[in-house]
């Protein structure tokens, strides 16, 4: 005998006749309460919204609902009814695995004279339209040039520059450059394709901020505090944000790409001097910039810090960790557990890396060959090269841009996926 009928059987036993309709009574809201059970099991494991799931089960447990027969089964139809509708209408879709791709060598394209003979690529801008590189032999004498027509629109835009960061729209650099006449570097604007105009603060440390007002942020280290700055592309309106007690000296500032936190690297603790801006970078700090809280990232100890990009969904950062014995290794970091996700050991040098654009994969350099590292399972497979492949760009459109040395001659190539 199952439970329900020993319910019943001991109802039966306990009324005399003039309780049988208070059976039919009693009856009711007990099945009304097993249905209304099931039904509530049955929707917690479908994907109704909460406003839909909450209005059915009020209506079901409402103080005062009507008792009959009729009213009472129409309801739990109409319920049962929705639970169907909604198992069809939102059951989830299973994810199917990510397709194979296959990259095919695509077009080369030819460059200025300065890039040609060893000029080495340094960045691309967001709207991946313009690169920057430097010159042969030439630290700090920065070019850009136009990918539509690279040898068309190839100018020199700098010179002594330390540090150069592109507006988010690709209209202009931001740079910290050193001079003779100023102890510390001073910022300068460069628009697209024109020559640097140096701006009145100095700074150690400059980027572009994702947000139109005073886009320009830039760090000081002056009387053991480290300060952190904005302005705009003018110079002329400078505001300090915040400080921290610590004698620092900021040398990259770096904004995820959702513009909610900076990643700032810094060398070694104390004064700042010519001397200061020449060693190796040591420790990495992450800025949230809603409320301005400074936390050490990267802990300083028997290696020092090259370069660093972050995920493109700002939950990684990526740095390349190059330890006393020159050994590197990519180090990709979650900003929330500290935890290290994965390393990419180098075997010979790097010469630089680019995440995809959907976070899956790093592509890189490792002692001129490209090479795939993928962070989730990506199915990339890149074509046999010749020569000597330097520093990818991942973009945005799949296609994989890369600098491409044969001999003593450079060009720009192309990887283009064929899913």
């Amino acid at each position: 005998m199952n439970s329900y009928d020993k319910d019943r059987q001991s109802q039966l036993s306990t009324h005399k006749s003039p309780a049988q309709c208070s059976e039919r009574e009693t009856y009711h809201p007990i099945l009304e309460k097993r249905l209304s059970h099931f039904f509530q099991q049955q929707t917690e494991q479908i994907h109704f919204t909460p406003e839909l799931r909450s209005q059915i089960l009020r209506k079901i447990h409402a103080p005062g609902f009507p008792q009959s027969r009729w009213l009472t089964t129409c309801s739990l139809a109409l319920a049962a009814s929705l639970i169907l509708c909604a198992l069809f209408t939102f059951r989830p879709v299973p994810i199917s695995a990510p397709s194979s791709v296959v990259y095919q060598v695509g077009p080369v394209e030819a460059v200025s004279p300065e890039l040609h003979n060893g000029g080495k690529l340094i960045s691309l801008d967001p709207t991946e339209h313009h690169l920057l590189y430097q010159a042969a032999h030439q630290p700090g004498v920065m070019y850009t040039t136009d990918l539509a027509d690279p040898i068309a629109h190839n100018t020199l835009v700098m010179h002594d520059a330390i540090t150069a960061a592109w507006a988010p729209n690709g209209s202009a650099l931001v740079a910290t450059v050193a001079t003779d006449t100023t102890a510390l570097p001073l910022l300068a604007m460069i628009p697209t394709g024109q020559y640097m105009s140096p701006l009145k603060p100095e700074a150690l440390a400059a980027t572009w901020a994702p947000s139109q007002t005073q886009p320009i942020t830039y760090m000081l280290q002056q009387a053991g505090k480290i300060q952190l700055w904005r302005t705009n592309p003018d110079g002329q309106q400078t505001q300090m944000q915040a400080f921290w007690p610590l004698s620092l000296t900021p040398r990259l500032l770096l904004w995820s790409p959702d513009g909610t936190q900076l990643a700032i690297v810094v060398s070694a603790a104390g004064s700042v001097s010519p001397t200061t801006l020449t060693q190796p970078c040591l420790e990495i700090y992450l800025l949230q910039m809603h409320n301005l809280h400074l936390q050490k990232l990267v802990q300083a100890g028997d290696f020092s810090i090259g370069a660093l990009a972050w995920s493109p969904n700002s939950q990684s950062l990526t740095y390349e960790k190059i330890s006393a014995t020159k050994q590197t290794t990519l180090q990709t970091l979650n900003i929330h557990t500290k935890h290290i996700e994965f390393e990419v050991p180098i075997k010979a040098t790097l010469q630089g890396w680019s995440w995809s654009p959907d976070g899956r994969a790093l592509i890189y350099s490792d002692g001129g060959i490209l090479r795939i590292y993928e962070a989730q399972t990506a199915h990339i497979t890149l074509p046999k090269l010749t020569g000597i492949q330097d520093t990818p760009f991942w973009l945005k459109d799949g296609r994989i841009l890369f600098l491409q040395i044969i001999g003593s001659s450079s060009q720009l190539a192309y990887l283009t996926p064929d899913h």
